[in-house]
């Protein structure tokens, strides 16, 4: 339902369920972007004509989204010239399949598919191609951002705000596989703030495309943007084969961990880092490495 202010968060957030989206193979169906984005005046600032794509144009940006939906599956087809982030669910979305999906994405926080706040029960799996940004982001930034325009950004990025909607702000049961890509950033992203929780998260063979990879990290799990996370906001989870051709950093580390097991990591170039925890941010309660292959440093 929404709000007749254009900047503020829709009034309500309803429920639909049971809904396929899906295509004939990932070489064989699309969905594109413009190919010539819309230019204009930025709408609050003014200026020259500037392409209207980017996260400055918050949700009415993104490709996919996914609000409040329970029981759906996404598969089977490559998301191309996305304007902004690729394939979204936020505030309640829940019991979903998201798999065989390739990206090509070059767009300023171009991510490949987000799972925010208020999300749980879900599969993410066999996605693969280039993203700008996070190739797949389990992201709860709550409280964050709560009013726009802000110079800029003119629209928030999530309908429902970074705010608690009825859903919890949690993100739980998520399980991410077979993710091989390259990108500008990341493969994998947790980042938990504010108070939410990242809890019974699996990941499982992340790779970094032969000869391309990732440029910061192939997985990469912390906290930021508003309160930083506490000790038992991001709890048990497992990460398992990780390979980077590229990264600077194999595994970046920048939070608080708790029961967290790292397994079969490793930098195939003698140039990058298997391992980099930050000295300000992370910490670690029952955090275990086992096959760990390569350099590490704490920054």
């Amino acid at each position: 339902v929404m709000n007749p202010d254009p900047y503020g968060f829709a009034l309500e957030l309803n429920e639909n369920r049971n809904i396929r989206i899906f295509g004939n193979g990932e070489d064989r169906s699309y969905i594109f972007g413009p190919t010539v984005p819309k230019t204009a005046p930025h709408p609050i600032n003014g200026g020259a004509a500037v392409p209207w794509v980017g996260d400055w144009y918050g949700w009415r940006a993104l490709e996919i989204n996914l609000v409040n939906v329970k029981d759906y599956e996404i598969h089977g087809f490559s998301l191309i010239k996305s304007r902004c982030w690729g394939l979204t669910q936020q505030h309640g979305c829940e019991n979903f399949e998201i798999h065989d999906i390739k990206f090509s994405n070059t767009v300023k926080n171009g991510d490949g598919i987000d799972v925010l706040q208020g999300c749980k029960n879900g599969r993410v799996y066999n996605i693969s191609g280039r993203t700008q940004d996070d190739m797949v982001a389990l992201s709860s930034i709550n409280g964050f951002v709560t009013s726009l325009p802000e110079g800029d950004y003119i629209y928030p990025m999530l309908i429902g705000g970074w705010v608690d909607r009825g859903f919890g702000v949690n993100i739980e049961n998520v399980k991410v596989e077979n993710i091989v890509g390259s990108g500008s950033y990341h493969g994998v992203r947790l980042l938990a703030s504010g108070g939410s929780k990242i809890k019974n998260v699996s990941i499982n063979k992340v790779h970094d495309e032969a000869g391309k990879g990732y440029r910061v990290a192939t997985v990469i799990a912390g906290t930021g943007y508003g309160t930083n996370a506490v000790m038992g906001d991001m709890i048990d989870i497992t990460v398992n084969d990780i390979k980077s051709d590229q990264a600077t950093q194999t595994l970046k580390l920048n939070g608080p961990l708790k029961n967290v097991w790292f397994n079969d990591v490793a930098a195939l170039t003698p140039e990058s880092l298997v391992l980099a925890t930050s000295a300000s941010t992370y910490s670690a309660e029952n955090v275990v490495f086992t096959k760990i292959s390569g350099r590490s440093e704490s920054y």
